[in-house]
């Protein structure tokens, strides 16, 4: 039998050696730069003022709402009621089947809000001849607020409409639309104030 040799010992590899210089930067370190940066944009950016924006969302909403209850007392052949809450900031829709005004168990109801920092009201604005001093110019009343009925036909029940402004801001420089209702053909026209005069925009 061959000579039995002793194992032989396998080194292992030469260990790399760590750079001089360290290779990232730490969570504490990224959270401080952020936090810099974040400061430095609050002091040195301009605010950006989202009233006009959320005025003009806001009266299209209405103006939409408006429509749409118009459309579906023709489609639907009986009345549909549009009421203004002006405590909640909200419009509400009624379906109205049976046409006597009134909210009955198992009717449809809606309410769609005005949106953030919106209410009733002409901020800084004139007044506008078709609407008058009144946030929202409707006499008729539906559970105490104030409403304008569709009827089937598709004209509404009085002419009438709202103001529409935001609460943020000096009172006076807040941006302002409108909504109108069109009595014979139940139309709803929006108008947005432009200093010294209210314009149509449609």
């Amino acid at each position: 039998m061959p000579p039995e040799h002793p194992p032989v010992a396998i080194a292992p590899p030469p260990r790399a050696r760590a750079p001089l210089g360290r290779a990232g930067v730490s969570m504490a370190e990224v959270l401080v730069v952020l936090t810099i940066i974040g400061i430095a944009l609050s002091i040195g950016a301009p605010r950006v003022n989202l009233s006009p924006s959320r005025t003009e969302a806001a009266v299209q909403s209405v103006a939409s709402t408006l429509m749409a209850a118009q459309r579906a007392a023709v489609v639907r052949q009986h009345n549909v009621v549009v009421a203004f809450d002006a405590t909640q900031g909200l419009v509400r829709v009624h379906m109205d089947p049976n046409n006597n005004g009134t909210i009955d168990a198992g009717e449809q109801v809606t309410s769609e809000p005005l949106g953030r920092n919106m209410t009733y009201g002409r901020g800084g604005a004139a007044v506008l001849t078709q609407l008058g001093t009144a946030n929202v110019s409707f006499t008729a009343r539906q559970g105490g607020l104030p409403a304008v009925t569709f009827n089937r036909g598709g004209s509404a029940s009085e002419e009438g409409g709202a103001y529409l402004t935001s609460t943020v801001g000096v009172a006076a420089q807040r941006p302002s639309r409108a909504v109108i209702v069109d009595r014979a053909t139940g139309r709803t026209a929006v108008w947005k104030y432009v200093a010294p005069t209210w314009q149509r925009k449609f």
